[in-house]
């Protein structure tokens, strides 16, 4: 059987009105596990052009030192700015608590990242982006994309600049 009568059969296979779309899981790690693929994906994102990625991980565990629960990042990447970013695709937003979740797995991603001891500086810490992509629009505010960052409360566009932000 050649490639082209292949392709054919798979096609033959699914129903007429089937749509490809990155919430079907197999397609979305497909695409995240392609290098060049997963830098377009984050470059529409990020609305950064020029993002390259120098590392890409899919269903990789990160393992909670204290024995508890543990994580499994759908697809990371470390881009040349050494940035640390996880994307999650996430179809049934309504199963659990997202704000809460994301608050979780940043706690994780940054904790195997730095040596113990008094030599170890935080500012060595890379910055971290997670990504949440939703079929639903969890926030009710008719937007496609809602980004987070740590802010000030009393004082109006004072950003603490941690290296965090969630979309």
């Amino acid at each position: 059987m050649n490639e082209n009568s292949s392709n054919k059969t798979i096609l033959e296979a699914l129903p007429e009105d089937y749509t490809f779309n990155l919430s079907d899981f197999a397609l979305f790690l497909s695409v995240m596990k392609n290098k060049t693929a997963y830098e377009n994906t984050l470059s529409i994102i990020l609305d950064e052009p020029d993002l390259r990625l120098k590392e890409v991980k899919v269903e990789q565990v990160v393992l909670n030192k204290s024995g508890k629960r543990a994580i499994r990042l759908d697809a990371w990447a470390r881009d040349e700015q050494n940035r640390h970013i996880n994307t999650e695709m996430q179809n049934d937003a309504k199963q659990d608590n997202l704000r809460k979740r994301s608050r979780f797995y940043q706690g994780l991603l940054d904790t195997p990242v730095l040596k113990s001891g008094k030599k170890t500086k935080y500012k060595h810490l890379p910055s971290t982006i997670i990504i949440f992509i939703t079929r639903d629009d969890i926030f009710r505010c008719d937007s496609a994309m809602y980004t987070f960052t740590e802010q000030c409360e009393e004082v109006p566009g004072l950003h603490l600049d941690d290296g965090t932000k969630k979309i």
